[in-house]
C-alpha cells in the first residue's frame, strides 16, 4: 500500500481520456497490469483505476487470454477478486496488494485530515454508499451479542496473521484476505454458521476489508441456500472495525489469551485513523 498522490492523479487522468473514447473497444490496463476489455464494462470507480493500452490482445491477471465475448476481471486487487470467485469458482488468487485502499486515503482526502474520528467517520459513510447491502453491527450490540449467545455467533478476523497476533476478539477465526485459502476458509465458515445456526459478523482494522469479504460471504450464502435450503445465517460487517472496538475500551485478547489493549494500524498512513494509546508499535 504505498502508491501516492502523483499515482492517483495519473488514474484520474486516464480515466478522463476513457471516458472521452469513442473507441469501446480499447483495451485497458490498470497500474498493476490488470487489464480489461471494455470501458463500459467497468464501473466508475474501477474507471480510476486503469490507462489506456493500443496493443496485445486482453489478458486476465492471471495470465490466461481472454476469448471473445468474454470479459476480464476488473477487480484490482485479492479483495476484489473474491467477489467474482462464488460464481467462476476459482480455486487460486494471485497476490496483488490493495491499491484501491491506498486510492482511497486519497480521494476521501485522508492525508489532508488530522483528526482520527473525522477520518474513521469519512471513510465510514464511503463504506455504506459502496457497500449499501452490508449489514452492520456496532461495537456495543455486538459486545452484548457475545455476553448474551457467543454459540450463536461466528466471528472472523479479516486480516493477516500479524494483525491477529497482536489482538483480536476473543474467539475470533482468522481469515486471511490475503491468503491462498481464502476461498476454502469462507465455504467452511458458511457452513459451519449454517449447521450451528449462527449468525456471522466480519471485522477487521476498520471496515474496508470486513465490507468485501461479507459482501461476498453473502453471495456464498446465496449459492449454498440453493443448493441445500435451511438456516441462513445473516451476515454483519463491524461498524468502525477494531478501531471503534478498542477506542470503546472493549476487550481483546493477544496470541496467548492475554488481555491485549492496541490494535495492530495495518501501516503509517492507515494508522492515523487510530490514536496513540490505542495503537501498537510496529
Amino acid at each position: 500500500m504505498q502508491r501516492g498522490v502523483e499515482a492517483c492523479t495519473v488514474r484520474r487522468k486516464c480515466s478522463q481520456r476513457l471516458m472521452k473514447s469513442p473507441d469501446n473497444k480499447r483495451q485497458m490496463k490498470n497500474l498493476n497490469g490488470t487489464k480489461w476489455t471494455r470501458p463500459e464494462e467497468l464501473t466508475p470507480r474501477e474507471q480510476r483505476f486503469v490507462e489506456t493500452r493500443e496493443d496485445t490482445e486482453p489478458v486476465s491477471r492471471l495470465g490466461a487470454a481472454i476469448a471473445p465475448g468474454q470479459t476480464a476481471q476488473a477487480p484490482n486487487s485479492k479483495l476484489r477478486e473474491v467477489e467474482s470467485f462464488v460464481s467462476a469458482g476459482k480455486n487460486s488468487f494471485s497476490t496483488s496488494k490493495m491499491s484501491e485502499a491506498d486510492f482511497l486515503l486519497e480521494e476521501l482526502g485522508l492525508l489532508k485530515m488530522t483528526d482520527s474520528t473525522e477520518m474513521v467517520d469519512a471513510v465510514l459513510k464511503w463504506l455504506g454508499e459502496n457497500y449499501p447491502d452490508v449489514k452492520i453491527v456496532d461495537a456495543t450490540t455486538l459486545q452484548s451479542w457475545i455476553q448474551e449467545k457467543r454459540d450463536k455467533l461466528l466471528l472472523l478476523d479479516i486480516r493477516n496473521k500479524t494483525e491477529f497476533d497482536i489482538s483480536h476478539l476473543q474467539g475470533g477465526v482468522i481469515v486471511d484476505p490475503e491468503g491462498d485459502q481464502l476461498q476454502e476458509l469462507l465455504k467452511k465458515s458458511v457452513q459451519e454458521a449454517r449447521k450451528r445456526k449462527a449468525d456471522i459478523v466480519c471485522y477487521c482494522f476498520v471496515g474496508y476489508r470486513g465490507s468485501i469479504i461479507a459482501q461476498s460471504v453473502n453471495k456464498l450464502l446465496s449459492a449454498e441456500m440453493e443448493q441445500s435450503p435451511g438456516h441462513q445465517p445473516r451476515v454483519f460487517n463491524l461498524e468502525g472495525g477494531l478501531i471503534r472496538w478498542v477506542t470503546g475500551q472493549k476487550p481483546l485478547v493477544d496470541d496467548q489469551g492475554r488481555p491485549a489493549h492496541v490494535i495492530h494500524p495495518f501501516d503509517a498512513q492507515w494508522g492515523r485513523l487510530v490514536e496513540p494509546e490505542f495503537k501498537a508499535k510496529i
